[in-house]
């Protein structure tokens, strides 16, 4: 009987203080977090309760730069309601962030008489030095199944093979982080098609730095075309997406070992190009002769376009000599040049680089309807090459001259002594035919 007693009065006591504190308010205050390190936020919440109407106030202190906020507000229906408030402060030292919550709340009773309650609660956060995050982005194991990588799996080497059966189009790669605080990218199932694929694995280290890890799957070609260009072995690419067309080169295709190979044409240069693909993986197109049969590498080059600006030149600017102004037409345009005749088909035109600002003498085909920098380093040498033969041949030329003049006057001056030595012998001879006769 006491026991049923006892029961009945727990039972009463119970239900009401669930009564009154559904009738009365209450304002706690709670923390996004107890302990947190220096630099990161911290959240205050003031959780009202079955309250019309606040007047309340938090303030901080310790190890934070301060932040303090006053709340006065009603329900604005005149009944109690629940809400929750907040403010943020953020750490600046080692330490304990206190944050006090004092005022008063008010709130309406099952009489709606009103019922104050004043509040003085408040929190502690514990600050303390950040932990240095991790900066290990190493991978602890990579594989691909079906598979063997090469060289073995080492978390210091960052680039493997894997050769692929013929027809193969999936892989599934997978990868273990050497540190559980990072992450990993670039696992789980992989499309491949026949030829070089490269798969990327990415490690982030805590911290954020990132290091890849490279996957190069070879997928075998099924029944090859190999060919040997000067003593090295490459396979006949045939497949069309795998190749850039050319500039100025049609699509078409050839016919090798009996097979149709994608190629490329040009009506200009005759050329038939088809891809070659190295052991590595590399392809270059090639220039192929079907009637030798042979390969002969393609190298074809695409140069920068010069925008310019065509301007008349200063009075700082050296025209070359022999050059004299006039005037072309260029794009339509007529623009000041400078030509060595009216029939050149170059001329010299001013102007600025409009991509870097720099202003200089160009050199104009206009032929080929293209323009070079001009440098007379080249004409000034050669000039001067020019000027030294025509010195010594200048030199060769008075050499020559005088050695004959002096070989005149020498043979001139030898006729006249032979001459000279004549007339003496034969007045000589007069002279003893003249005495022979008066002796006698």
């Amino acid at each position: 009987m006491n026991r049923i007693k006892y029961f009945t009065v727990f039972l009463f006591s119970f239900f009401s203080f669930i009564l009154v504190g559904n009738a009365s308010g209450s304002a706690s205050l709670t923390v996004s977090s107890t302990n947190i390190t220096v630099g990161n936020n911290v959240t205050a919440y003031i959780n009202l309760k079955n309250v019309a109407a606040w007047n309340l106030q938090i303030t901080s202190s310790g190890a934070t730069s301060g932040c303090s906020q006053k709340f006065v507000d009603d329900s604005g229906t005149g009944k109690n309601i629940n809400k929750t408030l907040s403010v943020t402060c953020k750490s600046t030292s080692t330490g304990i962030i206190k944050f006090i919550l004092t005022g008063d709340i008010s709130s309406v009773d099952a009489n709606n008489d009103i019922v104050s309650t004043t509040v003085n609660v408040s929190r502690s956060i514990t600050v303390s030095k950040p932990i240095p995050k991790s900066s290990n982005n190493y991978l602890k194991s990579l594989s691909v199944e079906g598979a063997q990588l090469t060289p073995a799996f080492n978390k210091n080497t960052l680039e493997y093979t894997v050769e692929l059966e013929p027809r193969t189009e999936k892989i599934s790669v997978s990868a273990q982080v050497d540190d559980y605080k990072a992450s990993v990218s670039g696992t789980g199932e992989k499309e491949v098609s026949e030829g070089i694929n490269f798969i990327e694995v990415v490690v982030t280290a805590e911290n954020g730095t990132k290091r890849t890890y490279v996957i190069k799957a070879i997928v075998k070609e099924l029944e090859p075309i190999e060919v040997t260009v000067d003593g090295k072995k490459y396979n006949v690419v045939r497949k069309e997406e795998e190749l850039t067309s050319p500039l100025l080169y049609e699509k078409t295709t050839t016919i090798i070992n009996e097979e149709e190979i994608p190629a490329f044409y040009s009506d200009f240069t005759k050329f038939t190009l088809v891809g070659l693909k190295d052991q590595e993986g590399n392809i270059k197109l090639y220039i192929y002769d079907e009637k030798n049969n042979s390969y002969t590498l393609y190298n074809e080059f695409e140069f920068n376009k010069l925008i310019l600006y065509v301007k008349e030149p200063d009075q700082n600017v050296k025209i070359p000599a022999n050059y004299t102004k006039r005037k072309i037409q260029i794009n339509n345009s007529e623009v000041t040049a400078y030509k060595l005749s009216d029939n050149s088909k170059y001329a010299l035109i001013y102007g600025m680089n409009v991509a870097t600002g720099e202003e200089h003498i160009y050199m104009y085909d206009s032929v080929e309807n293209t323009i070079q920098r001009y440098y007379d380093e080249e004409v000034n040498k050669l000039n001067k090459v020019i000027n030294d033969y025509m010195t010594i041949i200048i030199g060769l030329i008075i050499f020559s001259s005088l050695s004959l003049i002096i070989n005149i006057f020498i043979i001139i001056r030898n006729r006249k002594i032979t001459k000279k030595i004549a007339q003496f012998e034969s007045n000589l001879m007069k002279e003893n035919t003249l005495s022979n006769s008066g002796g006698k």
